[in-house]
C-alpha cells in the first residue's frame, strides 16, 4: 500500500531491500516511477537515490518501508512496463524465451497480457518474447494455462520443464487412491 502511495502520490519513499538470497539489507530512499507486475512478482521502477539511477526493486524483498514528506515528479512520457521488460534481461539468472503460439493474434492478445512479454504476428502463428526467471516453472505453466498450441524456439531448458511437469502430471493420473 505504501509503494502504491508513493508512486500516486509521488512521495520518496524509505525502504531496507534485500536484492537476492545472500544479499544483505541495504537502506535507501528511492522515487516510485511506477509498478507493474510480470511473471509473478510485483516490481517498482524507480530512481534510486543510493545508486543515483533507475532501478528495479521486487516488492516481495522490501522488508520495511515508509513514506517521506519530499516529492518527485516523473520524467514526461516514462513508461514503467517498457523499462521493466527492456531491463530484466540483464538479471542474472533470466532466460530469453521465444514461444510460437499457432493461434491468431486476437487468440494470443487474449491469453497473454501485455505484461508478459511482446507478441508479434509472423508467417507461422504469433511469437511471444519474453524473459523468464532460471527456474522456468511459473514460464511452463503460464503457457500450458494458455490453452494454445504452442513451440518453444528456446531456451531448451524450458522444453525440459514441459516435459518433467508432463511427466508429473503423468503421475498423478495413474496413483490409486487409498481409501
Amino acid at each position: 500500500a505504501r509503494f502504491s502511495m508513493g508512486a500516486y502520490g509521488r512521495n520518496r519513499l524509505w525502504i531496507e531491500y534485500v536484492g537476492g538470497e545472500r544479499a544483505k539489507a541495504t537502506e535507501r530512499a528511492i522515487d516510485v516511477y511506477g509498478l507493474v507486475y510480470h511473471t509473478g512478482y510485483w516490481y517498482a521502477v524507480a530512481y534510486c537515490h543510493l545508486r543515483e539511477g533507475l532501478r528495479i526493486f521486487r516488492l516481495d524483498r522490501v522488508r520495511r518501508t515508509r513514506v517521506l514528506e519530499d516529492s518527485f515528479s516523473v520524467p514526461p512520457d516514462f513508461d514503467a512496463l517498457d523499462y521493466l521488460l527492456s531491463s530484466i534481461a540483464s538479471i542474472p539468472g533470466v532466460h530469453s524465451v521465444e514461444v510460437l503460439f499457432k493461434a491468431t493474434m486476437e487468440q494470443a492478445e487474449f491469453r497473454v497480457p501485455r505484461d508478459v512479454g511482446i507478441l508479434e504476428q509472423t508467417d507461422d502463428g504469433v511469437l511471444l518474447r519474453c524473459y523468464a526467471d532460471g527456474g522456468l516453472e511459473w514460464m511452463a505453466l503460464f503457457l500450458i494455462g494458455t490453452r494454445l498450441k504452442f513451440t518453444v524456439l528456446q531456451p531448451p531448458e524450458l522444453r525440459a520443464k514441459l516435459r518433467e511437469i508432463g511427466r508429473r502430471i503423468v503421475t498423478m493420473a495413474k496413483e490409486e487412491r487409498d481409501d
